[in-house]
């Protein structure tokens, strides 16, 4: 359900919405994206590179957590979120 109510919303804006600039007045749009439809975390890779930099991967406790698996949640619903403690057990669910 959720995909058709997206796509039906891309073609609504691409009907009537109009054409950005990214490169002029709409430069603030211009974000770091995903290339394929799966989102991981090989984008920070292609847009360190685009700086300049690098991401280095055998840094221990480097960035922000270990994993983007940690964001999985707990099986539910998207809307539910549940507690998880650093030793991966599960809490009582909230939401």
């Amino acid at each position: 359900m959720f995909a058709l109510v997206d796509l039906l919303t891309r073609k609504r804006w691409r009907l009537v919405g109009r054409p950005v600039d990214l490169a002029g007045a709409q430069s603030w749009l211009a974000v770091p994206m995903s290339s394929s439809s799966s989102v991981a975390d090989g984008w920070l890779d292609a847009q360190a590179a685009a700086f300049g930099g690098s991401v280095p991967r055998d840094v221990p406790a480097a960035g922000l957590m270990a994993s983007l698996d940690d964001l999985d949640g707990c099986g539910g619903p998207p809307w539910c979120a549940c507690t998880t403690s650093s030793n991966g057990s599960t809490g009582e669910r909230r939401g």
